[in-house]
């Protein structure tokens, strides 16, 4: 879920039994910048921070909080960077292997992306 209250910009993540973020950081960063320009083009305002807060459901129950500042021009050059490699790459028939959480719900992970050299 992604809410904005008082300049802060949330994503609350479901709950889990990890007691660490696991997160690539330039995922992270690019699913942070990624809300931060939805945010910011449907409001017209600039977020003042970044959280991620997600419940840890073990014995004795906790909230982690992970703040970041607000996204810079920086930021945004690599999202666009990203996207327009990733568009490139469609319009070639080229595949770009870039493992992340969605890796362990993929049918090709175990076959294609094994395979998959550069």
């Amino acid at each position: 879920m992604i809410t904005f209250t008082n300049g802060v910009l949330l994503a609350i993540c479901g709950p889990s039994k990890l007691r660490t973020l696991y997160w690539p950081f330039a995922g992270f960063e690019i699913q942070l910048s990624s809300y931060a320009y939805a945010y910011r083009h449907a409001t017209g305002a600039k977020e003042g921070q970044l959280q991620i807060r997600r419940l840890i459901k073990t014995k004795n129950p906790q909230i982690e909080t992970h703040k970041y500042s607000a996204r810079t021009d920086v930021h945004f050059g690599r999202l666009f960077a990203l996207i327009r490699e990733y568009l490139d790459a469609l319009d070639s028939g080229r595949f770009n292997f870039r493992p992340g959480w969605g890796c362990s719900m993929c049918e090709h992970r175990d076959a294609h992306c094994r395979r998959w050299c550069g």
